[in-house]
């Protein structure tokens, strides 16, 4: 997302500064002031939002609420109502939807609703009384980006929750697991061949994001996902089923061709260095045949898996 939001970050900071420079004969140098300090902190913010535990906080801290101040303080040294600088609130509005759930908009419309009313009302109220379109105008803008662009982010969210791949490794996801797997324990208890599924956890990835940043931790993930895509036959099937946690399906193999196969998996990833770090994982190996092919090989394999950190981490244990 951060990718593919740079171009438009870098347009909004542009548009902003000739803004600031087409009325800068209003206000002088405090404007420019207060316009150098945004772009500052919007470049700041974003030069440190990888490095971040919860990026999108910090998202909304140094840049959404940073723009939404810059753009009120712009406003009332430029003359309060009677300047159409208010209307450029809903620019972060826009800047919500597209970095944020709507959750967001319902933290930042209110506060882009105030600060109009503020930069307006609040400065010249007689001005306001007599020309209510200084405030009408404004307000209307930013509620009415909110209204549209609000269903646009849930519609955004209902097709990521309805793709069968993950957007960052280019696996399958969870989402795509339960039909394909209900397939295979049919065709298991027709046919009483065995099943196995192996968990598969990095070791201590919490720690790679909160000492190396969340970049280094997608880099981890893309690189694991990667060298297992590599290890696997066709009809040998993975998922990263969420955060650090990968799920091996594998029709035809018994416990122990299983348990070698998550070992060469394991070791691969001994091997690997994703981001420069020293990264390992843990395999938790479960397997029926027949008719006990089910779903329930998922909480085996997890136990296999727990046991396995357990025991020291970068291991494989099957149940």
């Amino acid at each position: 997302m951060q990718a593919r939001l740079l171009r438009a970050r870098v347009s909004t900071i542009a548009a902003a500064v000739v803004v600031m420079a087409s009325v800068a004969g209003r206000a002088s140098w405090p404007l420019f002031a207060a316009g150098a300090a945004m772009v500052a902190i919007v470049l700041a913010g974003g030069m440190q939002l990888a490095r971040r535990r919860r990026p999108e906080l910090w998202v909304f801290a140094t840049t959404m609420l940073n723009v939404q101040i810059a753009i009120a303080l712009g406003t009332v040294l430029t003359g309060g109502p009677v300047t159409p600088m208010s209307c450029l609130q809903a620019i972060p509005v826009l800047m919500l939807g597209a970095r944020f759930s709507n959750r967001g908009l319902l933290v930042g419309v209110p506060v882009a609703v105030a600060l109009v009313v503020a930069t307006t009302l609040g400065v010249d109220p007689r001005y306001v009384l007599d020309n209510p379109e200084s405030l009408v105008i404004p307000l209307t803008l930013v509620l009415s980006t909110a209204f549209y662009t609000s269903p646009l982010v849930a519609s955004d969210l209902r097709h990521r929750e309805d793709s069968t791949l993950d957007e960052l490794t280019g696996l399958l996801n969870r989402r795509a697991f339960a039909p394909r797997f209900a397939e295979l324990a049919q065709q298991a208890s027709l046919n009483g061949q065995p099943v196995s599924v192996v968990a598969v956890d990095i070791d201590h990835f919490k720690r790679v994001n909160d000492e190396h940043g969340h970049a280094a931790g997608d880099e981890v993930l893309r690189e694991v996902a990667r060298v297992f895509r590599q290890r696997l036959r066709t009809f040998e099937m993975l998922y990263r089923m969420g955060g650090d946690e990968f799920l091996l399906v594998l029709p035809g193999a018994d416990a122990a061709t299983a348990s070698d196969i998550a070992d060469a998996l394991r070791r691969a990833v001994d091997a690997l260095r994703p981001a420069g770090l020293d990264v390992t994982c843990s395999c938790g190996v479960a397997t029926a045949e027949g008719a006990e092919v089910g779903f329930g090989m998922l909480e085996r394999a997890d136990a296999a898996l727990y046991e396995a950190k357990r025991r020291g981490r970068d291991r494989v244990h099957r149940c």
